[in-house]
């Protein structure tokens, strides 16, 4: 896409059925991870230890496996948005 031109409008004809699903496969994934983290802590986050630097290395392993999954969803829907705009 070049720079200097300004972004096209985008409309739901200008993606194709695979980008459809990938789309909602990237999201549904993104939602089944977010509940499983919720069921594992159905109440609210209770660490495993008491020891205050356990709490957080147990928190950074959670927030960690959150950002990985929404890297990947976000870098799959620009790749989406990316290949929509190309075809314009």
């Amino acid at each position: 896409m070049n720079p200097l031109k300004p972004q096209a409008t985008l409309h739901t004809d200008d993606f194709t059925r695979d980008d459809v699903e990938t789309f909602h496969r990237l999201m549904t994934e993104l939602v089944d991870k977010c509940r499983a983290v919720g069921e594992q802590h159905p109440a609210a986050w209770q660490p495993d230890s008491p020891d205050l630097l356990h709490q957080f290395g147990e928190s950074m392993v959670i927030i960690a496996d959150l950002s990985r999954t929404l890297h990947h969803s976000r870098r799959g829907i620009r790749r989406i948005l990316d290949r929509a705009r190309y075809r314009l």
